[in-house]
């Protein structure tokens, strides 16, 4: 980090004197920068919350711990055991292609639906997520030849008892012939379709440099305006796909977060070219809910802002995360 950046109140943290020296022992070792910006980040979401008269959530995915990964034919796991990525408000992951990106975004989804898992129903998985309540609470999976079993601090359970809310960003769905715009929207959002065409009436005041132009057709359309003239869905192609589905998943997270716990996750922006990357880490800077969000390899001035940036890094056993 440059003078001006160290010394940026943007890189500040507050704490009392006992805690003060507990973070600084062991030079800092035991509390990443992740963690202390995820703190930071939390306080000041539930103090927002309640100066604007609302119920603040508390709960906080703090980290996810690998204890087994699958392993691809003829490859070291995708992870390596005991391998942990720490989260913070906004954390950016950043990793090459086929690094685990999607696999870590569809591990950390199975909080709020086990669906997530399905794809790896024959593989053999365990991973442990932290959660702050703000007690703190962990929350264990384990898949072993298509077993899959849950524990809650230790306690077998059927399912992640909190109330956590989960918006994923995932690869589009395939799209059926005659599938409407916000049909498809829908099944790609997990948001029923009544509430795509409501989101998008407010979407443009919300996200103007994401979508300042788009608006609810008929039948089901998706129309924004390009150079003056109206544009379908289809024909804005997948970059443009991209923006209007996370536009949409972050304003539904955002108002969701006011009164349920929520994480968005959006495993997609690589499609995206620099200015419209840097828009939408801007943006997400903004909502209240916690957003993880990945990259590969991106310019170091395009992740500065309040994003704890993580980097996913080869090692002989599987891969491991550090910390930017």
């Amino acid at each position: 980090m440059t003078t001006a950046e160290l010394r940026s109140v943007a890189n500040g943290f507050w704490a009392c004197a006992a805690h003060a020296r507990l973070v600084d022992t062991n030079a800092g070792r035991a509390y990443p920068a992740g963690k202390l910006l995820g703190w930071r980040a939390l306080h000041e979401a539930r103090t927002r919350a309640e100066m604007d008269g609302q119920r603040p959530s508390v709960r906080w995915v703090e980290s996810l711990e690998v204890r087994a990964s699958p392993a691809p034919a003829g490859r070291a796991p995708i992870f390596e055991a005991g391998a942990r990525v720490n989260l913070a408000k906004v954390t950016l992951l950043i990793g090459d292609n086929s690094d685990g990106k999607t696999a870590l975004c569809e591990w950390l989804a199975s909080v709020g639906d086990e669906a997530h898992l399905w794809g790896w129903s024959r593989s053999t998985l365990a991973f442990t997520i932290r959660i702050h309540d703000p007690d703190d609470h962990t929350f264990d999976v384990d898949l072993s030849e298509g077993t899959l079993t849950m524990r809650f601090d230790g306690k077998a359970v059927p399912f992640c008892p909190l109330p956590v809310s989960v918006r994923p960003v995932l690869e589009p769905p395939t799209r059926a012939a005659g599938m409407s715009d916000a049909d498809w929207m829908s099944l790609w959002l997990g948001i029923p379709t009544a509430v795509i065409a409501r989101l998008l009436t407010d979407a443009p005041r919300r996200f103007p440099r994401l979508v300042g132009s788009v608006r609810a057709g008929d039948d089901g359309e998706i129309v924004t305006v390009r150079d003056g003239f109206p544009a379908s869905l289809r024909a804005i192609g997948t970059s443009g796909q991209w923006l209007i589905a996370i536009a949409l998943a972050a304003l539904h997270a955002d108002q969701r977060a006011a009164f349920v716990p929520t994480i968005l996750l959006i495993d997609g922006i690589w499609s995206l070219d620099s200015n419209n990357k840097a828009a939408v880490l801007r943006d997400l800077e903004t909502i209240q809910c916690q957003s993880i969000a990945t990259l590969v390899a991106p310019a170091r001035d395009l992740a500065r802002g309040r994003w704890a940036i993580t980097r996913i890094q080869h090692g002989p056993q599987g891969a491991t995360f550090a910390d930017e």
